[in-house]
């Protein structure tokens, strides 16, 4: 599924005050890197600052 699919869903069934403004789903991750419903690839900076 698209991030735009599974936005779709999420305004549908998730309410509103519980969700996140994203628009973008991650599909999978390793290490550092992200990678969205749709392919995009975004390296997290900040995930590693609470594991000291």
């Amino acid at each position: 599924m698209s991030n735009a699919e599974l936005n779709e869903l999420k305004q549908k069934y998730v309410a509103a005050g519980a969700a996140s403004p994203a628009t973008a789903f991650a599909d999978r991750a390793e290490n550092a890197e992200i990678w969205d419903a749709d392919g995009n690839r975004f390296i997290d900076f900040a995930g590693g600052i609470s594991a000291s």
